[in-house]
């Protein structure tokens, strides 16, 4: 039995895509979010897209440069990709008919301790603040799933 995940990988798409073809129904886009533009989100919004992940690839970034300067990368580098795909510019609120969001907030600043958990304190604290923004724009009616947060936790151990 396959399960939502499993149309991720490439080749359960392509047949999963296939079939829905040929019983005359459209397939469902699919729907990535990325939180946060830097090296990590950049590279990961462009594998979604050069592997056929995703159809629709929504970037979200708190700099509204760096956005703008990723988004015309990504769509520039589409024309070039062998799978069709779009990349949109979006808020937190309009992420919420996503299937998956990928969280690639950082802040490499922060660092200089050479202690991740400096880092994981403020990436916690940002997914926080994100959430509700995400949830305010779900609605129940577009989405075939709950939309349900996830968040991990800074767990502590006795030394």
């Amino acid at each position: 039995m396959r399960t939502k995940v499993d149309f991720l990988h490439r080749e359960d798409t392509i047949e999963y895509t296939c079939k829905k073809k040929e019983s005359g129904s459209m397939p469902k886009k699919r729907i990535v979010g990325v939180v946060g533009l830097g090296h990590v989100g950049a590279h990961v919004a462009y594998t979604l897209g050069v592997t056929g992940t995703a159809d629709l690839v929504k970037l979200c970034d708190i700099n509204e440069k760096k956005l703008v300067s990723e988004h015309q990368d990504l769509m520039d580098a589409a024309m070039f990709m062998p799978h069709h795909v779009k990349y949109a510019m979006a808020s937190y609120e309009e992420l919420g008919d996503c299937d998956i969001i990928i969280n690639a907030i950082g802040k490499i600043d922060l660092l200089v301790t050479h202690n991740r958990d400096t880092e994981m304190n403020f990436t916690v604290a940002q997914v926080a603040d994100f959430i509700p923004k995400i949830m305010k724009g779900a609605s129940r009616e577009s989405s075939s799933t709950s939309p349900i947060p996830v968040m991990w936790c800074p767990i502590s151990f006795p030394n």
